[in-house]
């Protein structure tokens, strides 16, 4: 029994990556008729504003599949504020740089995405 479908888009629109062949591979999973759950998890670290690609992807998948939810996950928290190091703050942290970070983040996918989730997976000697 089958899953999980991981397809890793990681470099999308990077010149180095074949963006065309990730996105057929993509789409030939999504068109096979399926029983099972599916969900998109578009994910987008918090600092990374070279999200172009990804959004008309998001976009193109959102028109062709409306009924697939999608889950927007935002990481790499720490990379905005390196202070968040020195106290561990409890989900979801509130902070200047985080919240305009995220606001930009929401803004350019929100209406791609269901719903959103905040990640960070530094590590506790990193804290």
């Amino acid at each position: 029994m089958l899953l999980l479908i991981f397809t890793d888009t990681v470099g999308l629109g990077d010149v180095k990556q074949e963006t065309l062949v990730i996105i057929d591979e993509l789409l030939a999973e999504l068109q096979q008729e399926s029983n099972r759950a599916r969900i998109l998890i578009l994910t987008v670290k918090i600092n990374d504003f070279a999200t172009d690609t990804l959004r008309q992807i998001a976009q193109q998948l959102r028109q062709e599949y409306p009924n697939i939810p999608c889950l927007l996950a935002v990481t790499c928290l720490r990379e905005v504020d390196p202070n968040l190091t020195d106290d561990h703050p409890e989900y979801a942290p509130e902070y200047e740089k985080l919240n305009r970070a995220l606001a930009a983040i929401e803004e350019d996918f929100g209406e791609l995405s269901n719903s959103f989730v905040l990640l960070d997976f530094t590590l506790k000697e990193d804290r």
